[in-house]
């Protein structure tokens, strides 16, 4: 179970840090007429990506013993910036 949450620590860590790192970049060349406007707040969209099927635990230092189950889900992350970056 601790190891679960030191996971999902690490992918809210990771989520947060790009979102940081999106937000203070500055866009180089403005948006072009033809695309739809930006939205008027940052919006992190979350997508299901897929699963894992993992037989090795070996890769990550775990055991089988360990997991309840060696699936690993995948997520993909969209972020929609006001400044279009």
């Amino acid at each position: 179970m601790k190891r679960n949450a030191n996971r999902l620590f690490l992918v809210v860590a990771a989520a947060a840090f790009l979102f940081t790192a999106l937000t203070s970049c500055v866009q180089a060349a403005p948006s072009p007429q033809g695309k739809a406007n930006p939205p008027r707040s940052v919006r992190l969209y979350v997508f299901d990506c897929g699963v894992l099927h993992n037989t090795d635990m070996g890769r990550f230092n775990l055991k089988k013993e360990d997991v309840a189950t060696t699936d690993m889900s995948m997520a993909c992350f969209l972020v929609a910036h006001p400044r279009g970056i």
